[in-house]
């Protein structure tokens, strides 16, 4: 799903939830709440896939829907545990288990999300293998609700930002304190990919000095590419909804993103 040398980067998340704010933007799972509420008023539970540190998890159990969240990441997956025990959640529970692999009986859920970007993260036939297991886990008139960036207008309207240059942020690690985090995303039509070139730094120029080097691409994916899989899994496409964060917290590809609603045939 992902390529990168080091591993524990992406896969047990220690560094990611630490410089990316999104993992604990929890009045951004409120609007996104907000968004898809009218097509929510009847589930009863939900599945949400790339759970991270379980924002999302919680939200919609805040609104009683029973919920359970799973990712990859050992380590995002405890701090949604420790989300939910803070917040004294006892209408959901979280797991780490791969999204392509779901342990859910059949027809178990009315509702699947994969909310926050991560399914560009899926090549094309894994993809079509992420759908096919939606279409295993979902009841009958349900629900899947995704979102994705707006890439026609991150490609075309604001042409292609991602070529200007690496940019750098500090941030404060729990494992490693003070570190440093550049990254040079590029666009390649040809692949239709973005993709990312990051380094972590700690301790810069000193003997105890740690270094994480890492690459990985999102797939540009469009809204009828997205509904050709769908069709084919027999999940008919309701609504794609754009939105643009109105507190102009985030640059790139959270500034302006596509929601998109399927329901089970």
């Amino acid at each position: 799903m992902i390529q990168d040398n080091a591993g524990f980067y992406f896969r047990h998340g220690e560094l990611s939830y630490d410089f990316d704010d999104e993992h604990q933007d929890y009045e951004l799972a409120g609007i996104e709440f907000v968004i898809l509420e009218e097509y929510l008023e009847d589930i009863s539970n939900a599945l949400h896939l790339f759970c991270g540190a379980g924002r999302h998890v919680l939200e919609f159990s805040k609104h009683n829907i029973q919920s359970v969240g799973l990712d990859i990441s050992s380590y995002l997956i405890c701090r949604a545990d420790e989300l939910l025990r803070k917040e004294k959640c006892c209408n959901a529970d979280v797991l780490c288990a791969n999204v392509l692999s779901l342990p859910f009986h059949e027809k178990q859920f009315q509702c699947v999300t994969a909310l926050g970007n991560s399914i560009c993260l899926l090549t094309g036939d894994q993809l079509k293998t992420l759908f096919d297991q939606i279409k295993k886990v979902i009841k009958k008139k349900g629900l899947f609700l995704m979102d994705m960036p707006d890439f026609h207008w991150l490609i075309e309207e604001e042409g292609m930002a991602f070529n200007s240059g690496s940019m750098t942020k500090g941030f404060v690690s729990d494992r490693f304190g003070p570190g440093q985090f550049t990254w040079d995303r590029s666009y390649h039509p040809d692949k239709k990919m973005i993709c990312s070139n990051e380094e972590i730094v700690f301790a810069m120029g000193e003997p105890n000095e740690r270094r994480f080097k890492s690459k990985f691409c999102f797939n540009t994916l469009y809204p009828d590419d997205v509904k050709t899989i769908a069709n084919t899994f027999h999940l008919d496409h309701l609504t794609t909804i754009s939105y643009e964060d109105p507190r102009k917290i985030y640059r790139g590809m959270l500034k302006k993103r596509l929601f998109m609603v399927f329901q089970n045939a």
